[in-house]
């Protein structure tokens, strides 16, 4: 699931490859960033960790522009397991109100569900 959620840039940090147990099965994780932020919903914040693929040079050089406490705007791909949210990639991020708007338009013509907590 699509989603454009506002949140307040704190930092990220490089998470090397590494290999875990999942159901009795070994998977390999690649490397990547967290992305930590906080997320500014219904006048709560609470601190969220993101994904970021490290192969996304474009984005991770927006990510280096940007300083702490940066109010932005994120697009996340919200993959789903068992019908609870497993993983939150960012997809892009944004620092102006009108594209934000218009990326909200773009998703709710398409009628993506959207969760409360985000924008």
């Amino acid at each position: 699931m699509l989603a454009v959620a506002k949140v307040i840039y704190k930092e990220r940090f490089l998470v090397e490859g590494f290999t875990k147990l999942v159901k009795r099965k070994e998977v390999f994780v690649k490397e990547h960033f967290d992305l930590v932020v906080d997320e500014i919903s219904e006048g709560r914040t609470s601190q969220q960790t993101i994904w970021v693929n490290a192969d996304n040079v474009e984005l991770v050089s927006k990510l280096d522009n940007l300083s702490k406490y940066e109010e932005i705007y994120i697009i996340v791909n919200i993959d789903f397991f068992e019908g609870r949210p497993n993983q939150i990639v960012c997809l892009d991020i944004m620092t102006d109100e009108a594209d934000k708007k218009n990326i909200n338009n773009i998703l709710n013509n398409y009628r993506y569900n959207r969760m409360d907590w985000l924008v």
